[in-house]
């Protein structure tokens, strides 16, 4: 069976119809259409179904999407075994991630790994909590996923573990709090709050403000979380953010305060047992390695 092939298969699903992937893969359409065709050939199945406007999965294709990814891997895994000088490694890497992580973990992580393996590439798929960020490593679409949950996630089939403690940080517009460090949680009673990402304010900001028994008062629901920042800058309201992305707001010029006692935003990552191909598992070690360096205080 011709690997490339395989590789066409993916892309037309990936790019989602022919034009689009002969695009990304650099090939003259009639010469992918011609692959799809000798792969169905081989197989003795349809694919896709073709009318004039698009292709649409058959349901033996949609079934055939998570091995071939599988099978893709494989072989990438085999090949990488005869690198005998780590700085040869090369291939890609998938990466399943939430904004809240990525802000703070990917340049720690991504700076460090292409320092020793330049050749790697890294590919990042936004997800914005732990259960999307699984449901693409367990399809095989992403090699890793990483997200935000408070409690130890429960993923049937992949390993979970967890790589950083971090935690948040109040970021609020300068002169809106007195004390200059660090903030009660007393102190954000009736305090007006930016959030971008109704996951963060539901799974994070909502339970811990229920525990203080304090209800927050949402000004703003930006639904992205590049908005948070500025619109705190303006003046809208407070925000309560992971500390890279603090450190980011005091930059800025935003007032940022510890809060006493501390929240606590646990990044997970997930991924499936068994051996990793070889650029996966150098992006999974590195994680690991720096797990326990991510702390810092956003107010120095």
């Amino acid at each position: 069976m011709n690997t490339r092939h395989l590789e066409y298969f993916l892309a037309v699903v990936d790019h989602g119809g022919f034009n689009r992937a002969a695009a990304h893969l650099r090939v003259a359409q009639p010469s992918l259409s011609q692959a799809i065709r000798a792969l169905e050939r081989e197989l003795k199945v349809v694919l896709f179904v073709r009318t004039s406007r698009q292709s649409v999965l058959t349901d033996v294709g949609r079934s055939l999407v998570g091995p071939t990814r599988q099978v893709l891997r494989d072989i990438s895994a085999i090949e990488s075994i005869g690198l005998e000088q780590d700085e040869d490694l090369h291939g890609d890497v998938t990466v399943a991630m939430s904004s809240s992580v990525a802000y703070g973990v990917l340049p720690k992580v991504t700076s460090g790994l292409q320092l020793k393996h330049p050749l790697i590439r890294i590919a990042v798929h936004p997800v914005p909590n732990i259960h999307q960020a699984a449901d693409l490593v367990r399809t095989g679409i992403c090699d890793l996923g990483f997200a935000t949950s408070p409690q130890a996630p429960r993923e049937q089939g992949l390993k979970c573990e967890l790589v950083f403690e971090d935690r948040f940080a109040v970021v609020a517009p300068p002169g809106m709090f007195k004390d200059a460090g660090t903030v009660t949680r007393e102190q954000l009673r009736g305090v007006r709050f930016v959030v971008g990402e109704q996951a963060t304010e539901r799974d994070h900001l909502t339970p811990e403000f229920t525990r203080w028994d304090i209800y927050p008062d949402i000004a703003v629901w930006a639904g992205h979380s590049e908005a948070v920042i500025p619109l705190v800058l303006s003046g809208a309201g407070a925000a309560m953010l992971p500390t890279a992305r603090a450190k980011l707001a005091r930059l800025g010029g935003a007032a940022v305060f510890e809060i006493d006692p501390p929240v606590p935003l646990r990044q997970w990552m997930v991924s499936r047992p068994g051996p990793l191909n070889r650029p996966a598992n150098a992006f999974y070690e590195r994680a690991l390695a720096i797990r326990d360096h991510t702390g810092w205080s956003p107010c120095e």
